[in-house]
């Protein structure tokens, strides 16, 4: 199915960036096509409905975790993406 405007969403909220910031990063990173990027800039309406309608169920998510969770997600985060960037591991 492939990556869906809700799930760039998602990881700008996590990451306290906006929607655009979002997919621009991920295709800074080439991570995303320049097809799946225009996708994604399209759907900044419906990007911003998403936050509004789910940010209050993603800010009591967040506060479940207490800041030793936090930080074991991060790490594990940036290890997964530092081994896609040098190859060990692929988008799969």
């Amino acid at each position: 199915m492939g990556l869906q405007f809700y799930d760039v969403a998602h990881l700008a909220f996590y990451f306290g960036v906006s929607y655009e910031a979002g997919w621009r990063r991920l295709k800074a990173l080439q991570i995303i096509s320049e097809e799946v990027r225009e996708n994604l800039a399209q759907k900044q309406a419906a990007a911003s409905s998403f936050r509004c309608v789910h940010g209050e169920r993603y800010l009591a998510h967040r506060q479940r975790f207490n800041r030793r969770e936090s930080t074991f997600q991060h790490k594990l985060l940036s290890m997964a993406l530092g081994a896609y960037w040098v190859g060990e591991i692929s988008r799969g």
